[in-house]
């Protein structure tokens, strides 16, 4: 089998589009059976994913089993080989260049699946990733392996919590709070307006009087 060379970012054989992952970030190098893979002074970095700790990977032989964090984007080496096979098919099958992939969504996010461009998630988007791995908590799933399924490190998961909530419950809550204030700031907002066309509508009056 001759030596294959696959790379791994926003731009190569292997896309990844998500905004932690440079566009040029690793290189795979598959020679017969052995596997290699190299960080490409990627900004964000590839970590190796051993449990629940991250190990920072500058380069060296690999299995397909191991798990891989590219920036904060999770993939198995047996996922990346399969979409760089997945990708090559595509290509020889539909040579044609700038051909649109149809863009399914939710399902595109899901790891190992072929990813269509899109520069982030919607808030829709991380919600339902965020319920998906509070149901598999609730299934006793450990967390990082939860983390894993869907595509995304424990850092961006915390991060996620943080802006969103960590469970339905305080998700709702959020809105509750969120939907409480935009209604307040839509009655200070119509206050505003009224008062200032009260003082509008006086203004010609005053000016004809003097006139």
């Amino acid at each position: 089998m001759p030596k294959r060379i696959y790379l791994i970012g926003r731009h190569g054989n292997v896309q990844l589009n998500d905004e932690t992952v440079s566009r040029r970030h690793a290189r795979l190098l598959m020679d017969g059976a052995t596997l290699h893979l190299k960080d490409l002074g990627s900004r964000n970095g590839t970590y190796r994913v051993c449990g629940s700790d991250l190990q920072r990977f500058t380069a060296g032989p690999v299995e397909r089993h191991h798990v891989f964090a590219f920036g904060e984007c999770v993939r198995t080496i047996g996922q990346i080989i399969r979409t760089a096979e997945l990708e090559a098919a595509m290509a020889r099958a539909n040579p044609e260049p700038d051909i649109p992939i149809a863009d399914d969504r939710f399902e595109a996010t899901t790891t190992g699946s072929l990813l269509v461009p899109r520069r982030r998630l919607s808030a829709s988007d991380i919600v339902q990733l965020l319920e998906r791995v509070e149901d598999q908590l609730a299934e006793d799933v450990k967390l990082i392996d939860a983390c894993t399924s869907i595509g995304i490190t424990l850092q961006r998961y915390e991060r996620w919590c943080r802006e969103f909530g960590r469970t339905r419950r305080e998700r709702e809550h959020n809105v509750a709070v969120l939907r409480q204030e935009n209604e307040r700031l839509r009655q200070r907002i119509a206050a505003l307006e009224a008062k200032l066309g009260v003082a509008g509508d006086a203004a010609p009056r005053l000016a004809r009087t003097d006139a």
